[in-house]
């Protein structure tokens, strides 16, 4: 299999993206026409998603979640490190969390990957 970078796969749409908008006036039916317009969207999408990937915006999102210890910490499913826990108020059990894991970045989101 030919392994490409985002980057040449962000060229290889674009070119495509060239081809359909210069056969697009082939297209005789308003639905087939509506459909290629369609597809010119999604490939013009999917460039500018492989070029920010390319260029370093786009990170993996890691899903994690918070698992309470005895010791008064909560620790990251992602990373195994402990955080401690804020009590909002002496009286209440409920915690104000950090919805990333202060060690590796992971979202805390109940999930995990």
């Amino acid at each position: 299999m030919n392994e490409m970078t985002p980057q040449e796969c962000a060229e290889v749409l674009k070119e495509i993206d060239i081809y359909f908008k210069q056969t697009s006036h082939i297209v005789v039916s308003d639905f087939a026409k509506s459909l290629a317009q369609k597809k010119i969207m999604a490939i013009n999408q999917s460039a500018a998603v492989m070029r920010k990937l390319a260029e370093g915006e786009l990170v993996e999102v890691v899903h994690a979640r918070w698992i309470f210890d005895s010791d008064g910490y909560v620790r990251c499913s992602a990373c195994n490190q402990k955080a401690p826990v804020f009590l909002q108020y002496q009286d209440e059990p409920e915690t104000n969390m950090s919805r990333y894991c202060p060690s590796c970045g992971a979202l805390m989101d109940g999930k995990d990957d």
